[in-house]
């Protein structure tokens, strides 16, 4: 009798903990999806606008090399292929 009253005690805290975990899980995942999600409706504190760096490289501040990158940058499109990359995509024999 005295081990089923310890069992069962057992049983009651290792369900109280392993509860505990699972909720505390899920407050961390429902905290960094809220988290996350804020990051993406506010603009980055360091952003420039193509004006901007239009001016920086007129100015002599910034190479065109470097205003290429960051105008590719600001409107999200992907870097240019390097020399060598456009062959390796073709097909064999073609």
């Amino acid at each position: 009798m005295a081990l089923a009253v310890v069992y069962g005690r057992f049983l009651l805290v290792a369900g109280a903990l392993v509860a505990t975990a699972l909720l505390l899980a899920g407050a961390v995942v429902v905290a960094r999806k809220a988290h996350l999600k804020s990051l993406g409706r506010r603009p980055p504190a360091e952003a420039f606008s193509l004006e901007q760096l239009q001016e920086l490289r007129d100015a002599g501040q910034i190479s065109q090399e470097e205003f290429s990158f960051l105008r590719r940058q600001a409107l999200n499109l992907p870097p240019p292929e390097q020399k060598g990359q456009a062959d390796m995509k073709r097909a064999p024999g073609t």
